[in-house]
């Protein structure tokens, strides 16, 4: 899969994301690339595989694998797909990417698919190797298509000196939740094994509908000869109706399917257990075409909801064993980010890098006053139980900075407050509450002087300027902007010096025509300049050699 797709779509920790993926397989140098800075990797997935060409290769996958990513593995494969076709091999390339088989199995349905590449790459047949699939939740907006996501937002920055990074989820509905089980089991063959949630109502609440639209469990089983297939348990459409004020706990239907077992025939053990409810679209009985868990008390336009606690077990049938329930995930679904009791409302994150130190002189700007605010939260849903699929996000609200934009301080060491307000601060559907930080700032001061010796050059004569910065801090981007020697200018002004540090210097050669003066005639030398953040002058007299 894509690393930066699978940080847009997926909820932290659902998926492999160079946050959460197993470094036993990766350089713990590509941990640099997490969080936005995924953005700023080199390299991604399409371009390794576009690196096969004008080899053939293809591309499969299971969405059922919901951890692996294969939503984001269907919009590389397309990324690909046009790398190849850009080079009119876009036959040579192909991906199949569906659901309901096992981990790392080709099922014989996609082996006819696949065949051709085999017969045509390999044994030379003229037959046509146009493969193009993926499962209807590799898109989960527009379910039943390809992702529609348009891959020009990740170069639309491209030849500018700013990068622009798209903006966190936005292929994520919400609504995605994953609960690990903590139960051991041991199954046969043939064994039937059932999966069953519930879902309770804590407090004083309205009347609520839950739905649940799609859903489903599955079970690792490893076997005695060293291999492991999964499990996967469908759950039905489902929704509840629960009166104001009932604290009662809904059990589901129960999902049941039977075990295909090891193929060594022996009982293999239940490694573990995960119990899904995806964000996808499923109308059906008892379910208005929502996605994923979803409550409503009845004031949805201002999408103030209930919170909403999940558990569920995993068992078999066909032995007693397991049944028991997994401790309880707390959720609350909220459009577009939400919070959950009792940790609302929440303090925002405050970022705020401390500025470096400034020049007196300089008025405070966005510059210094930068800080952004954020919370880590769930579009749709969040775990506060066993489990939390999180995500964060920006904060919308007002900075209140002391000293303001436009203060000029004195020299000396200095600290910088602000006073974040959230929008809706104060309302029924706000999350969160004021936020306060601070960071040191130094202001220093530069002092320049200058000194020059003076020669004889030609017809005419040679300055050579030392400027010299007696302050405490750098002075930037330096440049003697005028200067006069009697009667003449400088023929190669502006000259510019760089940043001079504190107790550092730096030189320029001036030249100066005979019309300066003539030899041996007192005269005045005059220089000024500027540095970012103020300017500096002064006159001497010299002789004429």
């Amino acid at each position: 899969p894509s690393w930066r797709v699978s940080h847009e779509i997926e909820t932290q920790g659902s998926v492999e994301d160079v946050d959460d993926t197993d470094y036993s397989w990766f350089g713990s140098q590509m941990r640099q690339f997490a969080g936005a800075n995924v953005y700023k990797m080199p390299i991604d997935h399409h371009e390794l595989m576009a690196m096969v060409a004008p080899r053939a290769l293809v591309q499969t996958g299971d969405s059922l694998y919901y951890w692996l990513g294969d939503r984001s593995a269907t919009f590389d494969s397309m990324a690909t797909e046009k790398i190849y076709s850009t080079y009119g091999i876009g036959d040579r390339f192909g991906y199949y990417i569906d659901s309901n088989h096992n981990h790392c199995v080709v099922p014989p349905y996609q082996q006819a698919a696949i065949q051709p590449f085999i017969q045509r790459f390999m044994f030379g047949q003229n037959v046509p190797t146009n493969l193009a699939v993926s499962w209807q939740e590799a898109d989960a907006l527009q379910s039943g298509n390809q992702p529609t996501i348009n891959p020009n937002r990740y170069t639309a920055w491209w030849g500018s000196s700013t990068p622009a990074f798209p903006a966190n989820d936005v292929w994520n509905t919400g609504g995605d939740i994953i609960l690990p089980s903590d139960q051991s089991l041991t199954i046969n063959s043939g064994d039937a094994v059932t999966t069953t949630y519930a879902v309770s109502m804590p407090g004083n609440h309205a009347a609520a509908t839950v739905t649940y639209p799609y859903g489903l469990a599955e079970t690792d089983v490893s076997c005695s000869d060293g291999t492991s297939y999964t499990l996967t348990i469908p759950l039905a459409n489902q929704s509840f109706t629960i009166p104001a004020g009932d604290n009662s706990l809904y059990a589901s239907t129960p999902g049941v399917t039977t075990n295909t077992g090891c193929s060594n025939g022996r009982p293999g053990q239940v490694t573990a257990s995960y119990f899904f409810a995806k964000g996808i679209q499923n109308p059906g009985a008892g379910n208005p075409g929502l996605s994923g868990f979803t409550t409503t008390d009845g004031t949805p336009a201002t999408a103030d909801t209930d919170p909403l606690n999940v558990t569920f077990n995993v068992s078999d049938i066909s032995t007693g064993q397991g049944g028991a329930w997994e401790p309880w995930t707390t959720l609350n679904w909220q459009n577009p980010y939400s919070c959950t009791p009792p940790g609302c409302p929440l303090t925002p994150t405050i970022a705020w890098p401390a500025p470096s130190t400034t020049i007196y002189g300089v008025p405070l700007s966005s510059e210094q006053l930068n800080a952004t605010a954020s919370a880590t939260l769930i579009s749709g849903l969040q775990g506060t139980g066993t489990t939390g699929l999180l995500t964060t996000t920006p904060v919308a609200g007002t900075f209140t900075y002391s000293p303001a934009a436009g203060t000029v301080l004195d020299p000396g060491p200095h600290t910088l407050s602000l006073t974040f307000t959230p929008d809706n601060l104060g309302t029924r559907n706000n999350n969160y509450t004021v936020a306060t930080a601070s960071v040191p700032i130094l202001v220093g001061t530069v002092a320049i002087t200058t000194t020059g010796a003076l020669s004889r050059v030609g017809s005419g004569y040679q300055l050579l300027v030392t400027v010299n910065n007696g302050g405490n801090v750098t002075a930037p981007n330096v440049q003697l902007t005028q200067a006069t020697l009697g009667a003449a200018n400088g023929a190669t002004i502006p000259a510019s010096l760089g940043d001079i540090p504190s107790g550092g210097s730096a030189s320029a050669t001036l030249i100066f025509p005979s019309s300066a003066g003539a030899d041996g005639a007192t005269v005045a030398e005059k220089l000024s300049g500027t540095y970012a953040g103020g300017t500096f002058g002064g006159s001497f007299r010299a002789t004429l050699p």
